[in-house]
């Protein structure tokens, strides 16, 4: 029998949301400009048009066969929480690596080592944030758990991206772009590994998925209340 996960447990896990939120909110704000602007541009805007498009089509493919991955993962830490133990910290380092191109300016160098580094970085966000999202429908087992944690969530995410669209600058004029980078990297970690001090066997029960990968997608569109959220998300 599992139990109730306690309101310390609640922040703990909703703690998370500002550190992924936060890394890759600075990913969309400053990756861009880093490459792109400037005297001497790392890429050409068009070559970093392509690449970014190719990594969200890595993180869209990656989305549903990591679920599928975590949903039949058996484990003693429990089904989520190896995910998110392995993958938390590789996913900061790709974050890391994005400032650090090999060459001083555009040229295949640069433009192989970032299609490498935006694919690992966007595949390696949905191996933690998926099974991150999925935990948490197993962890609320009464409508005031659900609001607990929805609420702790939304303001840890608001948290998260007020650091990132706020200090980042001020870490900058501070410490240089990379000083920013490493100085919010180490902040993203300590978050987003807080959810592991919560045992997942004990507040979550560990049923595997009875569905192939085909037939879940399948039954997924043809609920139409997703398929009008999607549109909805999609075009936002």
């Amino acid at each position: 029998m599992t139990k109730r996960l306690p309101m310390y447990g609640k922040v703990l896990y909703s703690a998370s949301s500002a550190g992924w939120g936060m890394l890759d909110r600075l990913m969309v704000t400053w990756l861009m400009f880093y490459y792109v602007e400037g005297a001497r541009p790392l890429l050409l805007p068009a070559v970093f048009g392509a690449i970014m498009v190719f990594g969200r089509v890595v993180d869209a493919v990656a989305d549903p066969l990591v679920a599928l991955w975590s949903d039949n993962f058996r484990g003693r830490l429990g089904r989520r929480t190896p995910f998110l133990m392995v993958s938390g910290v590789v996913y900061v380092l790709a974050f890391v690596a994005l400032s650090y191109p090999p060459a001083p300016a555009h040229g295949l160098l640069n433009t192989g080592y970032l299609l490498a580094i935006i694919s690992a970085y966007f595949f390696l966000f949905t191996v933690y944030v998926a099974p991150y999202l999925d935990l948490m429908p197993k962890l609320d087992r009464t409508a005031r758990d659900r609001l607990d944690l929805a609420t702790l969530r939304a303001v840890f995410s608001l948290l998260g991206v007020a650091a990132a669209l706020v200090g980042s600058g001020q870490l900058i004029r501070l410490l240089d772009l990379r000083g920013m980078v490493w100085s919010m990297a180490v902040a993203g970690l300590v978050l987003m590994y807080l959810p592991l001090l919560v045992r997942e066997k004990d507040y979550a029960e560990a049923k595997p998925a009875s569905l192939g990968l085909r037939k879940a997608v399948a039954t997924t569109f043809r609920n139409r209340a997703f398929r009008i959220y999607l549109a909805g998300n999609t075009t936002f």
